[in-house]
C-alpha cells in the first residue's frame, strides 16, 4: 500500500537533511585544517615542518654472493628535502659505505706468497647519490614507523694496498713503486626497507632513528678483478638523528 503523500515528502526532507550532515561532516572530519599557531612558511598545515633532514650511520652485513668479495664495513649518511605532511616526505640523500675485503680473496687473485698474507689490505669504498621517499605508516606522541626506499647513482672503488712490507724482489709482489691496485665501477642501484623513530620530547620536531634497508648496485665491466664489477648486495643497519 503506497504512502500518503504528505509522508513521502516529509520522508524526502528528513533524507536530504541526514545527506546534508553527513557531507559537512565528512568535510570536518577529512580537511586539513592549520593547527594553531603553525601558520608559516616552514611548516604544513598539520603542523610537521616543511624541512626534512636526516644524518646517521652504522654496520653493512653483506648479502648472498657478494659476501665472498666483501666483508662486515660501516657506513655514513646525509639526506635533506621536503616533507608534504606528517605522512610523506621526498628526501635526496648522500651515503658512504666503507667495506674489508676478505683477507683469502686477495691472496687467491694477486697468486701472494703465504708469508705475504698479512701484508696486504684489501678496501671497497661506495658512495652513493639517490632519491628516496619516505611514509610513515603509524605514528603515536612518541613512537612512529616508516618505509623508505628509493635509487640513484653507486661508485664502487676497491683498493688493494700493502702495508710496507712488500719488497719489489718480493715474488708475486703487485706494488712495484709503492702503488696501489685500483679498480673503480660506476653503476645504478636502489634501496628499499624499514624503520623505526623515537621522539624524546613531546612537541619537538627532533627524532632517533633507527632502520634497516637491503642495497642492491648493479656493478658490471671487464675488470680483470671479478669482486671489483661483481653485482654489490648488503644491507646497512642505521642510526641517527631526523627532523
Amino acid at each position: 500500500m503506497p504512502y500518503p503523500r504528505t509522508m513521502q515528502f516529509a520522508v524526502r526532507r528528513i533524507c536530504a537533511f541526514t545527506t546534508l550532515i553527513l557531507l559537512c561532516s565528512s568535510g570536518t572530519l577529512f580537511a586539513q585544517e592549520p593547527a594553531p599557531g603553525y601558520n608559516s612558511h616552514w611548516r604544513n598545515a598539520d603542523g610537521s615542518e616543511k624541512l626534512a633532514l636526516a644524518f646517521g650511520g652504522g654496520v653493512n652485513l653483506s648479502t648472498g654472493a657478494a659476501r665472498k668479495y666483501q666483508g662486515p664495513a660501516w657506513n655514513f649518511q646525509a639526506g635533506g628535502g621536503y616533507r608534504f605532511n606528517r605522512r610523506f616526505a621526498l628526501l635526496g640523500e648522500y651515503g658512504f659505505h666503507h667495506f674489508r675485503v676478505p683477507q683469502q680473496q686477495v691472496i687467491n687473485y694477486f697468486h701472494f706468497p703465504d708469508y705475504a698474507e698479512k701484508s696486504y689490505v684489501g678496501r671497497i669504498r661506495l658512495w652513493s647519490i639517490t632519491a628516496q621517499a619516505l611514509v610513515q605508516y603509524f605514528a603515536t606522541p612518541r613512537y612512529g614507523g616508516y618505509l623508505i626506499g628509493g635509487g640513484g647513482f653507486f661508485r664502487k672503488h676497491t683498493t688493494v694496498s700493502s702495508n710496507g712490507d712488500c719488497k719489489n724482489s718480493t715474488p708475486g709482489c703487485a706494488f712495484a713503486g709503492g702503488q696501489p691496485v685500483r679498480f673503480s665501477n660506476n653503476a645504478p642501484g636502489f634501496d628499499i626497507g624499514t624503520g623505526l623513530a623515537y621522539r624524546p620530547m613531546f612537541n619537538d620536531s627532533l627524532k632517533l632513528f633507527i632502520e634497516a634497508r637491503y642495497v642492491w648496485v648493479r656493478n658490471q665491466g671487464n675488470s680483470s678483478y671479478a669482486g671489483a664489477v661483481a653485482h654489490t648486495t648488503f644491507v646497512p643497519v642505521t642510526a641517527g638523528i631526523r627532523w
